[in-house]
């Protein structure tokens, strides 16, 4: 009798794009381009692939820090998110269905999109949103304006849309990649409430509430 076959281990691939913060090799990309990855294997202009690793991961900001060791890396020039403006050039750089380095240009159509607006699941990120093409695979990459710096991490697009692809401010990412080099987590404040819309039936249960507790003060002379 035969011994039945094992079915074939699955190994699941996936792709991003990212950019070099420092010389040392410190590397800025999305925390969904390397979720649940046990191997990442960082590939350069140049050819050559080092095994990266992550030393940081933040689910709130979709942003992750990635190690490699190296020296003498180039490095981006980083702007000033702050300061933009709808109707100015944007420069997206990244890896898109695996054809690396391409590139494609647009505006900013619009700054401060909310996570909520952008149909992606809650994020704590003011989105910056531009018409330069974003696909799959450009996650992590970077978004740059005319001089060549650059001011956001590509990071979503919504689906059956054209012209619409939005990234986190680099001044955010800068200031969470610096925590998670520092301390491999970030803290993020949290206040304990539900936010719900006003409305006329909400307005009435509210009052009845507080009819109640106010008679029960009253009943206690406080």
């Amino acid at each position: 009798m035969g011994v039945p076959e094992q079915p074939a281990q699955r190994v699941e691939r996936g792709t991003g794009s990212g950019f070099i913060l420092s010389a040392n090799g410190t590397i800025l990309t999305n925390a969904h381009v390397v979720e649940g990855a046990d191997t990442v294997t960082v590939t350069f202009k140049d050819g050559r692939e080092l095994r990266g690793e992550v030393i940081g991961e933040d689910p709130l900001t979709d942003l992750a820090v990635i190690k490699v060791d190296a020296t003498n890396l180039p490095t981006v020039t980083v702007g000033n998110s702050d300061t933009l403006r709808p109707g100015e050039w944007a420069i997206a750089i990244g890896n898109p269905l695996g054809l690396d380095n391409t590139v494609t240009a647009g505006i900013i159509s619009a700054t401060g999109r909310t996570s909520a607006q952008i149909r992606v699941p809650d994020k704590r990120v003011q989105f910056i949103q531009t018409d330069a093409a974003i696909n799959p695979g450009n996650s992590g990459g970077p978004l740059l304006n005319e001089r060549g710096e650059v001011i956001g991490v590509n990071t979503a697009i919504i689906g059956n849309a054209q012209g619409l692809g939005f990234a986190i401010p680099i001044n955010q990412a800068r200031a969470i990649a610096d925590e998670l080099v520092a301390n491999g987590r970030v803290e993020h404040a949290y206040l304990g409430i539900q936010m719900r819309t006003l409305t006329a039936a909400c307005a009435m249960k509210l009052m009845r509430i507080l009819d109640r507790v106010y008679g029960y003060r009253q009943k206690l002379g406080l």
